[in-house]
């Protein structure tokens, strides 16, 4: 067994995974930033909403096939290596992010334009598929078991960062001194930072657990649908949930509040920022705390109290004053961080080193792509018969209610699963 007290936090190792998180999620959320300002030029659609729906149907497009890049990038982690398989996510990611920023519009080259976005969502689908939990299992394999939590809520904070710079960038890029094209900037931005990323992990360790692994499956990801059927299942709703409030929040969200009037013009980004900053720092908080208490417990509590306050929080932003809605933005963050905070690393623990990265990254990108991916585009139709928010805070209790029973359902057996782990590591 592996010394665990010469291991600790491998901060070079933990850096290197939330740097990668950063640039990876940079490039995949900066198209959902851009939205607004892409969609017109690629779907032409007269009406706003149609044509915001059709956009954000695109976003969804690289959520959809995340779970075949899982499969891919999952089988290679596990049969030759963590690191293998994250250098080539983030290749693949460099390459469709800066074929994202070159595009012809459809004014130059009509329907090609919308069908060659969509193959560049595609391939940054299948890129976000292997990055996410082999991020974090990369990190977490490196750490002593009592800081297992908080080095993979390390990544997922990187993973938010990487939503910050991009929202952040949206931001500097659509404002109205800018000119017309500098959309494109943020998507030449995003080549050059994942090709430092790869430098960084081409010179990173493979973990200690792989490489500790006697007895690898031929086919992983069948093997631990055979093993573990019930957390697999879990891992999709927990994923799913999480997948639901994040991009309900941090995507949808300035849309919706652009119908609101008698607010500043600033406050929907302003909105988008705050959230993902907030997540940001806390999720840190509580990944550390979930060393201390049981993450499944953790979990529950987020849930619960989001879904308590689904209503008042929907309440306050629809008064239409930029205090109450930013406010409610705040709350709503915060409350998503707790679970966050403990989820990741919680997905990880429920499968063992020979199958965990294939099992965990596919059933987390199942979930997120099937139910996150399509969250803001789902709430742009709840919206359109729901002008006053009661539908979308009702799909908001939803994912609750999804979240608190994946976890319930992982947690009948899962001290058995922990200890499993720690003797595989």
């Amino acid at each position: 067994m592996t010394n665990f007290e010469e291991r600790k936090l491998p901060v070079r190792v933990v850096l290197s995974s939330m740097f990668g998180g950063i640039l990876e999620f940079y490039d995949f959320t900066i198209y959902g930033f851009l939205a607004p300002q892409i969609v017109p030029l690629f779907f032409p659609v007269q009406d706003y909403i149609a044509s915001l729906i059709l956009g954000y149907g695109v976003f969804s497009v690289g959520f959809l096939v995340r779970p075949l890049g899982s499969i891919l990038f999952g089988h290679f982690g596990d049969i030759y290596g963590r690191k293998t398989a994250l250098c080539a996510s983030i290749l693949l990611m460099a390459f469709s992010t800066f074929f994202m920023g070159i595009l012809p519009t459809y004014e130059t080259v009509g329907i090609y334009a919308a069908v060659a976005i969509l193959l560049a969502r595609v391939l940054q689908g299948l890129s976000a598929g292997g990055e996410y939990s082999g991020g974090i299992i990369f990190a977490v394999e490196h750490s002593a078991p009592n800081l297992r939590g908080f080095a993979g809520s390390l990544v997922v904070a990187g993973c938010m960062g990487g939503v910050f710079l991009g929202s952040l960038t949206a931001f500097i890029f659509t404002m109205p001194s800018m000119p017309i094209w500098s959309w494109r900037i943020p998507f030449m931005i995003g080549l050059v930072i994942s090709l430092i990323g790869f430098y960084i992990r081409k010179n990173a360790d493979e973990t200690p657990d792989f490489k500790s692994l006697h007895k690898k499956e031929r086919t992983p990801l069948l093997a631990g649908i055979k093993k573990s059927p019930k957390e697999c299942f879990a891992a999709f709703g927990i994923a799913g949930c999480s997948g639901m409030t994040l991009y309900f929040i941090s995507v949808y969200m300035p849309s919706y509040l652009k119908t609101i009037s008698n607010i500043s013009a600033t406050t929907p980004k302003l909105f988008s920022t705050l959230c993902t900053c907030t997540m940001m720092l806390f999720i840190p908080v509580f990944g550390y705390v979930s060393d201390f208490i049981k993450r499944d417990k953790m979990m529950k509590f987020g849930t619960a109290v989001l879904a308590f306050y689904a209503f008042p929080l929907f309440y306050l932003i629809n008064i239409g004053n930029d205090f109450t809605i930013l406010a409610a933005g705040f709350a709503f963050s915060f409350t998503i961080a707790i679970f966050m905070g403990a989820m990741n690393t919680y997905l990880i623990e429920l499968f063992a080193t020979s199958e965990r990265y294939s099992c965990s990254a596919v059933f987390y990108s199942l979930g997120m792509g099937i139910l996150g991916g399509t969250a803001p585009m789902v709430a742009s139709i709840l919206s359109y018969y729901s002008a006053d928010g009661l539908l979308l805070a009702g799909y908001v209790i939803m994912a609750c209610v999804l979240g608190y029973s994946a976890v319930f359902v992982a947690s009948r057996n899962k001290n058995q699963l922990i200890q499993s782990f720690l003797d595989a590591a």
